[in-house]
C-alpha cells in the first residue's frame, strides 16, 4: 500500500506523542523520520523499528553532566540517539551563537536504532546557519562524520564512514573526561607546533578550524576503543565576530578537496528530486507495518498513563 508523504510526518509525530513526548520534541522527532526517508530510504523503517521501546523512552531520564561548562555532557541512560539528539542540537547551537562554537557530548545505547537518521543533525544545524560536525562512534570503535554547511534552499552535507576511531573525536574524547581542560576551548584538539606549522592558513581561528575539519575523518588505528557508544555534535557560528573571513574559505576548500573520499554526498538538488518523488509518489510500506503505526499512533499500544495528551518531562536533569 501507499503511504503519503503527509502521512508519515503526521503518522510519526503521533507515535511520538502517543510514547508521551511532548509536541515540539515529537514534531522534531517526525522531521527525523522525513529526512532519513529522504536521504537514505530508511525512515519508517526506523521509525517501526521503535515502536516496542517507544514508550520507556524519556528525555527526563537523561542528565545535564555540567550545565555550567562550555561542553555539553549528555548522559543519555542507554537509549537511542533519537532521545538526546534534540537536546544536544540545542545546546550546541546554542553555546556557538554565544561563544562562536559549541559542542555537546552525548553517551547512546550500544544497540542503537537510529544510526540511520543521525545524520539529520548535522542537516539541521546547517539549517540554522551553522557550520556542523557530528562524529558518531558505536562500541566496535568506528566512527561515522557528518559535515554540513549552510547552503540556500538546502544545506550540504557530507557522510564519512571510517573503518576506525576519528582522530578528532579521541581527542574530544580525551577532553570531555578530562575535568580540567572541560571549561577550555583550546586544548580540545591538542594542536602542536608541527600541526601548526603544516597549515597554510594566516590566521589562529582559520587554523583550529581547518585542523578540527581534519582530524574528524582522519583514522586512529592505534587507539583501541573501549567506551559505551556516543555522538559528538559541534556547531561554528562563523558569523561571529571572532572568525576571519578566512574561516569560509577554510570551509569550502575543504569540502570541494574531500568530496571524493566522502562516501556519500547529500546534494540539495538531488535531494530536492528525491523529495519531490515521494510527495508525488508516496512511499511502498506492507499493510502490516502500516497498521502497528497506524495502531501505535492512536495509542493503543501505548501505557494509558503515558497517553499523547501527556507530555513526558522534556527537560534534562542535573
Amino acid at each position: 500500500m501507499r503511504f503519503s508523504s503527509r502521512e508519515v510526518r503526521q503518522f510519526s509525530e503521533q507515535c511520538f506523542r502517543a510514547a508521551g513526548f511532548s509536541k515540539g520534541t515529537s514534531q522534531t522527532y517526525a522531521e527525523s523520520i522525513w529526512w532519513s526517508e529522504v536521504h537514505n530510504g530508511s525512515g519508517l523503517t526506523t521509525l517501526y523499528s521503535l515502536l516496542d521501546d517507544l514508550p520507556s523512552l524519556k528525555v527526563g531520564k537523561m542528565e545535564l553532566c555540567n550545565p555550567t561548562s562550555t561542553i555539553s555532557i549528555i548522559n543519555n541512560r542507554n537509549q537511542p540517539s533519537i532521545v538526546s539528539g534534540k537536546p544536544a542540537l540545542d545546546l550546541s547551537s546554542g553555546k556557538a551563537r554565544k561563544n562562536s562554537i559549541g559542542i555537546a557530548y552525548s553517551t547512546i545505547s550500544d544497540s542503537n536504532k537510529c544510526k540511520n537518521i543521525i545524520g539529520f543533525l548535522s542537516y539541521k544545524a546547517a539549517k540554522r546557519g551553522l557550520v556542523s560536525l557530528l562524529l558518531y562512534t558505536s562500541s566496535n570503535g568506528k566512527t561515522t562524520t557528518f559535515i554540513g554547511k549552510p547552503s540556500e534552499p538546502r544545506p550540504e552535507i557530507m557522510k564519512f564512514e571510517l573503518d576506525s576511531l576519528a582522530e578528532g573525536y579521541r581527542r574530544l574524547e580525551n577532553t570531555i573526561h578530562n575535568k580540567s581542560k572541560a571549561e577550555f576551548i583550546s586544548p580540545y584538539l591538542e594542536i602542536d607546533v608541527g600541526e601548526q606549522e603544516e597549515n597554510t592558513f594566516s590566521y589562529d581561528d582559520s587554523k583550529l578550524l581547518n585542523i578540527l575539519l581534519s582530524k574528524s575523518i582522519e583514522e586512529n588505528n592505534e587507539i583501541k576503543f573501549n567506551r559505551t557508544s556516543g555522538f559528538i555534535m559541534i556547531c561554528l557560528d562563523l558569523q561571529h565576530p571572532i572568525y576571519s573571513n578566512e574561516s569560509r574559505q577554510v570551509v569550502d576548500e575543504f569540502i570541494n578537496c574531500h568530496k571524493t573520499k566522502a562516501d556519500e554526498i547529500f546534494d540539495p538538488k538531488s535531494i530536492k528530486k528525491e523529495e519531490e518523488r515521494l510527495i508525488a509518489e508516496g512511499l511502498d510500506i506492507s499493510e502490516n507495518v502500516w497498521e502497528e503505526i497506524f495502531d501505535f499512533s492512536r495509542g493503543i499500544y501505548a501505557p494509558s498513563f503515558e497517553g499523547s495528551t501527556q507530555d513526558a518531562g522534556d527537560d534534562l536533569t542535573n
